[in-house]
């Protein structure tokens, strides 16, 4: 019982992985291309992971990211928390001006365009506005 379990569990981790980089016009919606872009890149995280790559280039990261990429745990758990949130994408639970960011982010992953990818994200997460202006400063 113990090998089926392993051999299901092998299988849900194989048919998530994504091999090949499908460009954004191949995708009818914000959310499919996110959830393909998603699945991409925790693909090559295994990918990488098993094949040694990360482990040749860990010289050129901190000790603390170093410690996460070579993780097959953490990897692990970055591809369940994918498959939830490809099943929110699939069904609609992810509000639409953050499937477009998203969108927007992968696009630019994607087309190796950091310095606008970095900007997609930063948007994402702190918004248009400038934070300083949020931050509440307490003066005695």
């Amino acid at each position: 019982e113990l090998e089926s379990q392993s051999r299901g569990r092998k299988a849900a981790e194989t048919s998530q992985e994504v091999r090949e980089w499908k460009p954004r016009d191949e995708f009818e919606t914000p959310e499919g291309f996110v959830a393909h872009a998603a699945k991409f890149f925790v693909s090559c995280w295994r990918t990488w992971l098993s094949d040694g790559t990360l482990e040749k280039n860990k010289g050129s990261l901190s000790a603390e990211v170093s410690k996460v990429l070579l993780s097959e745990v953490s990897a692990n758990e970055a591809a369940r928390g994918v498959e939830v949130f490809c099943g929110r994408l699939a069904s609609r639970e992810v509000p639409n001006d953050l499937a477009r960011q998203l969108e927007e982010f992968c696009t630019c992953v994607g087309s190796r365009e950091y310095v606008q990818a970095n900007k997609a994200y930063m948007d994402m997460v702190m918004g248009n506005r400038k934070w300083q202006s949020d931050v509440p400063y307490l003066v005695e």
